[in-house]
């Protein structure tokens, strides 16, 4: 739905980085509540349902005040990769630290958080200098998103 509506504003010549702001807090909701169904930790899931919350504080706040809806969410963007980056590894160590699952290449989570850290890692530093590349870089802009195409196919075949 957002690559539809993204591509199709862009062909009006509409300003479409508002949807974005949308989609991080959506697919932050959305991929921590799967981690909070992984971990059985209590004060583990109760640290993700405040940081859900907190991070829509944040969104709200930076398309408000900070970069405003017609900019790229370079802020949440970066953050929701950090948390991810550090969720992932989590899953990781709890899972090596456990020694649990015997096939571990059998295990959905393992492929899913396994996307998920490829993705978020690969694009952490186009997310954090976005804003910067287009308005000092104007023309390698489209290039750096080429980027995010190749780990966005990754995660959504994954996921």
């Amino acid at each position: 739905v957002l690559d539809v509506s993204t591509y199709l504003l862009a062909e009006e010549n509409i300003n479409n980085l508002v949807l974005f702001h949308f989609h991080t807090l959506i697919e932050f909701s959305l991929l921590g509540l799967i981690y909070y169904f992984t971990f059985g930790n209590a004060g583990f899931k109760k640290a993700i349902l405040v940081l859900i919350a907190g991070f829509a504080a944040f969104c709200i706040v930076d398309a408000i005040w900070i970069e405003g809806v017609k900019h790229f969410n370079s802020y949440p963007r970066s953050a929701e990769n950090i948390f991810f980056i550090l969720l992932s590894f989590s899953y990781f160590y709890k899972v090596f630290n456990e020694s649990v699952i015997q096939r571990l290449e059998k295990h959905p989570m393992f492929w899913i958080n396994s996307g998920i850290l490829i993705y978020f890692a690969g694009t952490l530093f186009l997310f954090v200098f976005d804003n910067y590349i287009l308005y000092r870089y104007s023309g390698i802009h489209y290039e750096t998103w080429v980027i995010h195409s190749l780990l966005n196919i990754d995660r959504k075949s994954v996921v």
